[in-house]
């Protein structure tokens, strides 16, 4: 883990999915990616998707 006064990033967690999946269906967050935002939550349970 590597941990500042402002940020702490640690491993991948399975519980992190479902908070991404829903981050990457709002319309505002997309924007700011360039990229359409997903309308299905299974697009998480892709392999590729695991960050570990």
């Amino acid at each position: 883990m590597i941990e500042t006064a402002r940020v702490r990033l640690r491993p991948w967690r399975e519980s992190d999915r479902a908070p991404l999946a829903a981050m990457h269906s709002d319309e505002e967050v997309m924007a700011d990616y360039g990229e359409q935002p997903f309308v299905s939550l299974v697009w998480a349970a892709r392999p590729e998707m695991d960050c570990s």
